[in-house]
């Protein structure tokens, strides 16, 4: 988790033109249905490591199932997982990778439903 947390810091040196920009995330997830209430008043805790893609295609790939699920992370500076194109098997999906018990705030917007698709939007952060 520590490792993870330090690369965001070379994150930002190699890509400091974006490092203060809103950048959104995607995470797909296959037969998920969330209780958005509960969700958008408490929040959750994801207690593995978590991965997301920069392109919203990738996600929905990984969402397609009877109850497709996809978070989307509006993320900001240190509240980016860090990027691990250069290190991963499918460099093309543009993967960031969050550490264990990130917090998903609720809350930022209502769901929607696109295509049979869930959309759900969250705010990531790190202790």
């Amino acid at each position: 988790a520590e490792a993870l947390k330090k690369l965001r810091v070379v994150d930002a040196t190699l890509h400091g033109q974006d490092f203060n920009t809103v950048k959104y995330l995607y995470r797909g997830m296959q037969n998920m249905q969330v209780d958005a209430a509960k969700l958008q008043t408490l929040g959750g805790t994801e207690l593995a490591p978590m991965s997301t893609t920069a392109d919203k295609e990738v996600a929905l790939k990984y969402a397609r199932s009877t109850y497709p699920l996809v978070f989307v992370y509006e993320t900001l500076a240190l509240t980016r997982g860090c990027c691990i194109q250069y290190l991963s098997l499918y460099p093309t999906e543009v993967e960031y990778l969050y550490p264990p018990l990130t917090f998903l705030s609720g809350g930022v917007s209502t769901p929607y439903v696109e295509d049979g698709i869930t959309f759900f939007a969250i705010k990531p952060q790190m202790s």
